[in-house]
């Protein structure tokens, strides 16, 4: 079975865009995906030019131009709740199965048989799930198997998103709605884990998410604190 995965980029966090592309290349089995997904929010004519280099990546070019890295600001909102809207459109073409990742990911191990075969028989939606969290669901790492389905999972997932009043809005949003509808539950520590280099190894994690710790002045200090600071090694990515 082919499957898909979604993201959107913008230039301001294209070092990311960098390391997510090349590790999907190198750790997952291309022969099994059908296409990679990138909603451009703000790229540069360069950086389209490299993702044009890899087959399998489709471009979806969007109205929303976004160039801000800043955490939690206006502007971020805006581009999560985008990305939720366009992952809609991609389920409403039937482009299923499809898997949302965060842009500030690394693949580290093939997740295939774990969300297509060990649990493939279990609900069609799948959410990355942090046991005793209290927001216990979390948006880097959505899975969507069917069309219906995922289209009214979606519509509350926005809807909620839209009327939430405080500060993030996805995964509170999103941990609300899994109270009331049904979803496979993936392991924060395994599917998409916030880690260190360390606890990667010991977990067997599938792909490491570089979540903001806190809230810096600027971009590179940023990065450096989400992936050096945690002791991965991602610079053969970026070069």
């Amino acid at each position: 079975m082919y499957y898909n995965i979604f993201t959107i980029a913008n230039s301001g966090y294209f070092k990311f865009c960098r390391i997510f592309v090349e590790s999907l290349h190198e750790k997952l089995d291309l022969s099994k995906i059908n296409k990679i997904f990138i909603g451009d929010t703000g790229l540069t004519e360069k950086e389209l030019e490299y993702l044009s280099t890899f087959d399998k990546i489709e471009i979806i070019s969007t109205d929303y131009v976004s160039e801000d890295t800043s955490l939690w600001g206006e502007d971020w909102l805006n581009v999560v709740g985008f990305k939720t809207k366009l992952l809609r459109e991609l389920v409403k073409k039937k482009e299923v199965p499809i898997v949302m990742v965060d842009l500030d990911c690394m693949f580290v191990n093939d997740f295939y048989e774990l969300v297509f075969g060990i649990y493939s028989d279990e609900n069609p939606i799948k959410v990355c799930y942090r046991k005793e969290h209290q927001i216990p669901y979390i948006g880097s790492f959505v899975s969507i198997g069917d069309k219906e389905k995922g289209l009214k999972f979606l519509d509350k997932w926005i809807d909620k998103m839209e009327n939430w009043n405080g500060i993030p809005k996805e995964s509170p949003a999103l941990s609300e709605l899994c109270k009331e509808e049904s979803v496979c539950e993936l392991d924060e520590k395994i599917i998409c884990a916030y880690c260190d280099s360390t606890e990667m190894i010991e977990w067997s994690s599938k792909i490491v998410h570089f979540k903001s710790r806190y809230k810096f002045n600027n971009f590179e200090e940023d990065f450096k604190d989400r992936t050096i600071t945690r002791g991965f090694d991602v610079q053969s990515y970026l070069s």
